[in-house]
C-alpha cells in the first residue's frame, strides 16, 4: 500500500491544478471609435490591454448572459442608457442626468477576482495610461489637443446651466441678465480609427490618418509611447508617466488657469528637484527643446502668464493655456528621449545644464569649437524632437495655431 500524501502536499497539488481565471475589466473610452474590430480581446495590442468596439463588448456580454442580464450589464457599463434600469424616483434630479455612452472600450486583463477593489483600481489606472498614450501621441503628432477620455473622467465634466440674474422695476419693466453654463462639456467629436491601423502603428511604426487629415502614430520606436505602453518601468519612466498624467488632466480642466497650472506643474516634475526656481526651469526648457531663440520667447511668455496668475490673480486666456499644454506635451516627449540615455532625473538635469553653460560660452569660444558643440547638440536633439517638428523649426508658429479639437 502506498504512502499516504500529507494534507499540505495535497493542497499544493490542488493549487497547481486550479484553473487561473482571467478577467477583462472594461473602461469606456470617449472620443475614440474603432471602425472595425475583428479580433476583439484576442491578441491585446498593449500586452495586458487592448481597445474594443461597442459591438464586440455587446457580443461578449450577450453570448454568456440571459436577455434580462444582458440588458442590465450593457446599461451598467454604458452601452445603453443607465436610466433604463434605474428607478428614477430614487435618484435625485434624475430628469437632469445626461448619460453619454462611450465610443469604445479599453479592456484590461487582470487575474484577480472581479470583486477585489485593488483589481478595479489597477485596471482603472492602466486604462488611464492607455488613454494618455493615445491622447498625447495624437497631440504631439498633429498639434491639436484631443483628449480621449476614460469614462470615469469624461462624465465628471457635464455642464450645468447658471440661470440669469435679471431685474424688474416697480413699473414691471424687465431687464434680462445673461445666462451661462459652467463645466466643460464632454467633447462629442469622435476620432474614427481602424483596429488594423492601430495595431500596424504599434507593430510596424506606420502612421494613422486623423479626421483632420493629419498623420499620427503610437509607434514604440518613439520613447514616450513605449513608456506609456510598458507594464514595467524604471524610476525616471514612472516620473514621465506622472508628468503625462498632469498634462492629461490639464486637457480636461475647465478653467484656463487650472489648465496652465497643470502644464507648468508637469514641467516642474521633470526639470526641477526640490527647488521652485522658475528661471532655472526656463533655461532647462530652452536646452531641452529643439527650437530657435525667437521661439524661446514662447517659454518666457508662458512663465509670465504663470506668474501673473499665481501672484496677481490674473486669469490667463484660453489660448495661453492651450499653448502651455502643447509646450508641456513637447517637453515630456523630448524628455522621454533624453532619459533613455540618462535614466535618472539628476543626470538629465546635469545634461541640460551642461548645454545651457556651453551656449553661454559662445562669445569666448572659437568658431570651430562652437560649431562642433552645436553640431553635437543637434545630433543628440534630433531624437527628442516631436515627429511633426523639424530641427530649428519655429515652434511659436505651431503653438499659436494649436487649438482644442479640430482646426
Amino acid at each position: 500500500m502506498g504512502k499516504k500524501k500529507s494534507k499540505s502536499k495535497q493542497n499544493t497539488m490542488f493549487n497547481k491544478m486550479r484553473v487561473s481565471h482571467k478577467y477583462w475589466y472594461l473602461v469606456g473610452l470617449h472620443g475614440f471609435r474603432l471602425t472595425e474590430d475583428e479580433d476583439g480581446v484576442e491578441h491585446p495590442i498593449f500586452g495586458d490591454t487592448t481597445i474594443c468596439s461597442i459591438e464586440t463588448i455587446s457580443q461578449m456580454v450577450s453570448a454568456t448572459l440571459s436577455e434580462d442580464e444582458t440588458k442590465h450589464v450593457l446599461a451598467v457599463i454604458g452601452v445603453s442608457n443607465l436610466l433604463d434600469i434605474v428607478d428614477i424616483n430614487q435618484v435625485p434630479n434624475a430628469e437632469r442626468i445626461v448619460d453619454i455612452p462611450p465610443d469604445s472600450f479599453i479592456a484590461v486583463q487582470r487575474s484577480h477576482c472581479g470583486e477585489h477593489e485593488a483589481a478595479f483600481e489597477s485596471a482603472r489606472n492602466r486604462a488611464e495610461e492607455i488613454a494618455m498614450l493615445l491622447s498625447l501621441s495624437f497631440t504631439a503628432n498633429t498639434s491639436f489637443i484631443r483628449p480621449f477620455l476614460p469614462s470615469q473622467m469624461a462624465k465628471c465634466y457635464t455642464p450645468i446651466a447658471v440661470h440669469a440674474v435679471s431685474a424688474i422695476d416697480d413699473n414691471g419693466s424687465f431687464v434680462q441678465g445673461k445666462y451661462t453654463f459652467i463645466g466643460s462639456p464632454v467633447d462629442l467629436t469622435v476620432e474614427p480609427v481602424s483596429k488594423v491601423d492601430l495595431r500596424a502603428s504599434t507593430n510596424c511604426s506606420s502612421s494613422i490618418q486623423s479626421s483632420n487629415n493629419k498623420l499620427w502614430s503610437i509607434s514604440p520606436t518613439h520613447e514616450l509611447p513605449r513608456i506609456l505602453a510598458a507594464q514595467k518601468r524604471n524610476p525616471v519612466e514612472h516620473l514621465v508617466v506622472g508628468a503625462c498624467n498632469r498634462i492629461f488632466r490639464g486637457f480636461n480642466e475647465v478653467t484656463p488657469g487650472a489648465r496652465l497650472t497643470a502644464a507648468i506643474t508637469s514641467m516642474e516634475m521633470l526639470l526641477l528637484e526640490q527647488s521652485s526656481n522658475f528661471k532655472l526651469l526656463q533655461s532647462r526648457l530652452k536646452a531641452l527643446l529643439t527650437i530657435d531663440e525667437q521661439s524661446h520667447s514662447v517659454i518666457d511668455k508662458l512663465m509670465q502668464h504663470r506668474h501673473d496668475f499665481v501672484h496677481e490673480g490674473k486669469e490667463p486666456t484660453k489660448e495661453a493655456s492651450d499653448m502651455a499644454l502643447s509646450l508641456a506635451t513637447f517637453t515630456v516627449w523630448a524628455y522621454s528621449a533624453v532619459c533613455k540615455q540618462y535614466p535618472a532625473r539628476e543626470y538629465v538635469i546635469r545634461y541640460l545644464d551642461f548645454i545651457t553653460a556651453g551656449l553661454a560660452m559662445k562669445d569666448v569660444w572659437s568658431t570651430d569649437t562652437l560649431s562642433k558643440f552645436r553640431l553635437a547638440n543637434e545630433v543628440n536633439s534630433a531624437n527628442r524632437t516631436p515627429p511633426f517638428l523639424v530641427h530649428n523649426a519655429k515652434i511659436a508658429a505651431v503653438l499659436e495655431k494649436t487649438r482644442v479639437g479640430n482646426p
